[in-house]
């Protein structure tokens, strides 16, 4: 199907793979700067790369008519989550990237960006989109929060933290309480029965089928990724989580350190100790993974922490790990006091209609954002 293109100069597209070397150059213009620099990119193959985020994934580019300018893109995922206890089509608008010798020319370019992108998003039936800005990048919150007529309105919708967290941790309580394992077939109906209490309560938690945990979808992981956490006197499934490793086609690349940071790194082995991660060589690719899909019971913080330290213990491999959470919720208080690094952003809801302004929110208890899908 063919969308319009209101901008008679720029043209906007779905990318094929034969841009993937366009989008890799733009993406890897930006670091995340300060102390420690680091490059987030996508290799070897971006558009790839991008469509593993989700079901459906939209890579958009954007391309001068007149020069074959590469001019940016962006993209967004489209998975099936729960909202109020129904799982739904929602988008998750994320990468969206000028190239730097056009950001100051066309600013103007967004409008019909997202223009492009809605027409879309309308025909495949999603009914929820949001995204995430990080809570340090106040010039990019104060431009998609001014409300204007020729763009979606961009709703806060509560704050989210991703926590970055050393392996090997120790046991915390008594030991024998429970027992964690690799899930197994067995383990399945459970799983998905868990899974479904966790859409109840909060929106935004991926809906998970059987057929997704037996590899007969897209969906990324099978049961046997995910380990369970029971009760070793009753067998009764406590949580579950899978330590996803992404590395094949998305890296966190250690680029320098500055200031104090430089000097931190020359005592970094002693940092173990403190629970801090190692500070690696620049040049080095970060070793860690997510804790992804994860989900609890009853006084969940408690069983949350115990599955983390395990499969801590189990990965004890990598360097780090990430895990994501709702600020305030459960989860967070959890991580936070293992957690020596965080990484704060605001959620938004995108809305075209301008109609829903804190309809979510006053509605949610908590959301949940998958962590490895951001």
């Amino acid at each position: 199907m063919s969308y319009k293109n209101r901008s008679s100069r720029f043209k906007f597209e779905i990318a094929g793979e034969e841009y993937s070397s366009h989008i890799l150059r733009v993406l890897e213009e930006e670091e995340f700067k300060g102390g420690i620099s680091i490059l987030y990119t996508r290799r070897p193959n971006a558009v790839l790369s991008l469509k593993k985020e989700g079901e459906d994934v939209l890579v958009v580019i954007c391309r001068d008519r007149e020069t074959d300018d590469f001019i940016g893109f962006g993209a967004c995922a489209i998975n099936r989550l729960y909202v109020g206890g129904r799982a739904v089509k929602v988008g998750y608008i994320f990468a969206l990237r000028m190239a730097r010798e056009h950001r100051k020319k066309y600013p103007r370019l967004l409008p019909s960006a997202y223009e492009y992108i809605g027409d879309i998003l309308r025909d495949k039936g999603v009914e929820h989109v949001y995204t995430t800005i990080l809570s340090d990048n106040k010039d990019v919150q104060n431009m998609f929060e001014k409300k204007r007529r020729s763009m979606p309105d961009y709703n806060y919708s509560g704050g989210y933290n991703v926590h970055c967290i050393r392996t090997n941790l120790p046991e915390k309580g008594a030991p024998g309480d429970f027992e964690l394992s690799q899930a197994c077939e067995a383990d399945v109906e459970y799983m998905l029965e868990i899974f479904k209490k966790q859409g109840g309560l909060y929106d935004f938690y991926p809906a998970i089928s059987r057929e997704d945990l037996y590899g007969e979808t897209e969906f990324p992981l099978k049961y046997s990724d995910f380990y369970v956490l029971k009760d070793k006197s009753t067998g009764k499934l406590l949580a579950c989580g899978a330590p996803w490793d992404q590395s094949g086609y998305k890296q966190h690349i250690v680029i320098g350190y500055k200031g104090r940071y430089k000097a931190f790194r020359a005592i970094s082995p002693l940092f173990k100790v403190l629970g801090i991660p190692k500070m690696p060589k620049p040049g080095t690719t970060l070793k860690y993974y997510t804790v992804a899909f994860y989900a609890a019971r009853e006084d969940g913080g408690k069983y949350i922490e115990t599955l983390v330290r395990g499969i801590s213990r189990i990965k004890k491999n990598y360097d780090y790990f990430i895990m994501g959470a709702s600020a305030g919720s459960t989860a967070d208080g959890v991580l936070s006091g293992i957690s020596p690094i965080v990484y704060s952003s605001r959620v938004y809801i995108v809305d075209w209609e301008k109609h829903s302004e804190g309809k979510l929110e006053a509605d949610r208890k908590q959301i949940y954002l998958e962590c490895a899908r951001l």
